[in-house]
């Protein structure tokens, strides 16, 4: 009778067989041990969903004529998993046997997502905690220019208001496990910790000083109660934004002055250094370790590097894998230098016609753009390519993607000037970190900049000094 029952159920509506789900295995628990994860989107921007726990999709999930759609997986622990639809996405706290569903508008995407379900008070309490943040940061830059004491009674207040909404929560939930109920509070109190860290250097920037104000020792309080070596939160937007903000916020007052923006290679080793001494949990301080030595070297956006930066991060990180990435970032440095001749290569277009790169150069002031859909979004280079071809009309922009076919492109950008490399092309000698790279030419062929990033503030200035040519 079970088998036949659950048959029948599939072959009813995505929705009804949702609810039935419900119902029928509600009163099975013992007996199942899946996870249900459901809803409806409404205008939805593509036709999928996809569910992620840390950075591994799990599956994607398609969405039905009323665009609803339906997930069963296996779940033998709870913890947090993120939901991506379109280029918006959003975390779950999800625990076995649970059964959630969701309501949103893609319109209005974070203030319209309802839940429902088992499992749904927690997470509705979640997206109240992100809403509420989002909500304090837009009123929140003036409250830096504020003396340390001031400052901090704002931010005792708001979290007088955000204990007290934990513990009401708390109280009428008393059957959630230790380890959602410390998520929780990490969601609602850490961005207000965030807050403290970033104090001193807004302080100072606001009101233009030369240097930091003088904080006491109750200024840091929150530091006795936060935990930095929390693993399973390392991918968790709000806990890691913390570590950052306090690590960084540590480097600075270790003697750099406010001033400092370019992060020069005194302060890139001296924050790895921090990293090193103050997290102690190793998989969290490989990940901050390779993100900081990655990001100073793409803010940079130039093909220099100081090697003892480098060498700092190879003696403190343990990870092979992030070590040979980052030892084949610096290889890929040495080659396609300022003022020489790009390296010529294959590419395909997406009717897979092979072309020479130089070919394609064809005497143009041109922005080579590689990408890599693991490393970068295509939402945010189309937003950033778009913008700068409207401002740079004496530039031409290729992109090239690393490892691709020609079954996925960029939709937002024109696909005549989208290309593809797979994993023979000669152009991977100088790719070998699979990272984001671009390189700018001028109308000789010549190189003006051999690995410029499309992430760093730097590109405006220098595709505009490009097209000048």
């Amino acid at each position: 009778m079970l088998v036949f029952t659950y048959f029948m159920i599939k072959k009813i509506s995505p929705f009804l067989h949702f609810c039935l789900l419900l119902i029928f295995f509600g009163c099975n628990n013992n007996e199942i041990s899946k996870t249900y994860f459901g809803g409806q989107i409404i205008n939805p921007k593509t036709n999928h969903v996809i569910l992620f726990e840390r950075e591994t999709a799990i599956d994607t999930f398609y969405l039905s004529d009323n665009n609803r759609f339906f997930a069963e997986f296996d779940s033998k622990k709870e913890g947090l998993y993120y939901f991506k639809h379109d280029n918006e996405f959003q975390y779950i706290y999800l625990e076995p046997k649970d059964s959630l569903q969701i309501r949103l508008n893609t319109l209005n995407f974070d203030e319209s997502l309802v839940f429902s379900g088992k499992g749904a008070e927690r997470n509705n309490f979640l997206i109240d905690c992100f809403i509420d943040s989002e909500k304090e940061n837009k009123n929140f830059y003036d409250y830096y220019s504020l003396k340390p004491t001031q400052f901090l009674k704002i931010i005792d207040s708001l979290e007088t208001v955000k204990i007290k909404k934990y513990n009401d929560f708390s109280s009428r939930n008393d059957n959630e496990t230790e380890e959602c109920m410390t998520f929780l509070n990490i969601a609602l109190t850490y961005p207000l910790y965030s807050k403290i860290e970033n104090y001193p250097l807004n302080h100072a920037r606001i009101l233009r000083n030369d240097s930091f104000p003088k904080t006491n020792e109750n200024f840091y309080k929150h530091r006795e109660k936060v935990n930095l070596n929390k693993e399973s939160l390392i991918y968790f937007g709000v806990y890691s934004n913390f570590i950052t903000n306090l690590l960084y916020n540590k480097t600075y007052a270790s003697g750099f002055e406010p001033s400092v923006r370019d992060y020069s290679p005194e302060f890139t080793k001296t924050l790895l250094e921090i990293t090193n001494t103050n997290i102690e949990a190793e998989t969290t301080k490989n990940i901050l370790l390779k993100q900081e030595v990655k990001y100073h070297f793409f803010k940079n956006s130039e093909s220099t590097i100081d090697q003892e930066v480098f060498d700092t991060y190879f003696s403190l990180n343990t990870n092979k894998d992030f070590e040979t990435q980052i030892k084949n970032l610096v290889s890929d440095t040495k080659y396609n230098n300022i003022n020489s001749l790009i390296t010529d290569f294959t590419v395909f277009d997406y009717t897979n016609i092979a072309h020479n790169i130089k070919d394609i150069i064809d005497k143009k002031n041109t922005v080579i753009y590689f990408w890599n859909p693991k490393h970068i979004s295509e939402d945010f280079i189309s937003s950033k390519v778009n913008y700068l071809s409207s401002k740079n009309e004496n530039v031409q922009f290729i992109g090239v993607k690393i490892d691709g076919n020609n079954e996925s492109h960029i939709e937002k950008l024109d696909i005549k000037n989208q290309y593809f490399i797979n994993s023979t092309s000669d152009a991977n000698v100088f790719l070998s970190s699979k990272l984001p790279r671009v390189i700018l030419l001028d109308k000789t062929g010549r190189i003006t900049n051999g690995y410029a990033s499309i992430s760093s503030k730097k590109i405006y200035y220098q595709v505009k000094e490009l097209n000048k040519n």
